[in-house]
């Protein structure tokens, strides 16, 4: 099974480098990119990646903006990818912890049922 992955992020640098160290790896493709929620939405709608990798902080809607109506409509596992302050920090820690934006996916939705896409699941997404 391939990971399809989206990441959105508004610096260039930072997308060009997360692309680069996932090719790395054959079990994961890249979805696609963009700058912004803004341009990420549609692209998702029409072809919905496994996994997002988010920025927090981005030109024209914050990325939390945008995990709040992604877990809304067609939750996707997301991996928030931030250079925040301590403050910007704890206020999106803040926001993950509200129960709305838990994962009631996991990981049935995302992965699949079985013990395999659950153990694949949590490796992948081990520091």
């Amino acid at each position: 099974m391939t990971i399809n992955v989206y990441v959105v992020d508004d610096s260039a640098v930072v997308r060009q480098t997360l692309q680069h160290l996932l090719q790395g790896d054959p079990e994961i493709r890249m979805a696609g990119s963009a700058p912004n929620p803004l341009l990420a939405g549609p692209a998702i709608k029409k072809n919905r990646p496994d996994v997002l990798l988010l920025d927090i902080e981005m030109p024209g809607m914050d990325g939390l903006t945008f995990l709040r109506q992604v877990m809304e409509t067609d939750p996707i596992p997301t991996v928030i990818c931030s250079t925040l302050t301590t403050d910007g920090s704890k206020a999106a820690l803040e926001e993950l912890l509200e129960p709305r934006a838990r994962w009631p996916w996991w990981p049935s939705r995302a992965w699949g049922s079985s013990s395999s896409s659950r153990s694949r699941a949590a490796n992948w997404c081990r520091p």
